[in-house]
């Protein structure tokens, strides 16, 4: 009986080891990016999501040219949620804006607990999924995806 008491006590320790994924370090750029004090041609304006493992369970995830409304009264800000072996990630206007016209931003932020391994990341406006693609998270990653190639 104290063998099987035993076996239970050691998995929980395990499950608690284990931490979750958490984002972290949420920053956006003015209206127009942070590039956008340079004039480049048109096809700069192309939404993508750049991934790069910055420490071991360490990644830091930069979305450039991403529309919101041009009105942020109270920015921009992101959540993760880990549910199986998806990260959904899900970018929003803290406070929705009420001007009626859009603007290209960049949203940057950091993604820190996450084991090694393949996951699908579902990029969400809010609660709408925008799409989705399976990438393999590990050390030396380094990944751009361009939006408009997310499956939907």
């Amino acid at each position: 009986m104290l063998i099987v008491v035993g076996l239970f006590i050691g998995c929980s320790k395990d499950e608690e080891k284990r931490m979750k994924p958490e984002l972290s370090g949420v920053t956006y750029s003015e209206c127009g990016g942070f590039k956008s004090r340079i004039i480049v041609p048109d096809f700069e304006e192309t939404e993508k999501l750049v991934i790069m493992s910055a420490a071991d369970g360490y990644y830091t995830l930069d979305h450039t040219n991403v529309l919101f409304n041009c009105c942020l009264p109270a920015g921009l800000s992101a959540d993760l949620t880990l549910a199986d072996d998806t990260l959904y990630l899900s970018e929003k206007e803290t406070q929705p804006g009420n001007c009626r016209c859009l603007c290209r931003y960049d949203l940057m932020c950091e993604i820190k607990n996450l084991e090694e391994g393949s996951y699908v990341l579902c990029l969400m406006r809010d609660s709408i999924v925008r799409g989705a693609i399976t990438l393999f998270f590990n050390d030396g990653m380094h990944e751009e995806v361009l939006i408009s190639e997310l499956i939907e």
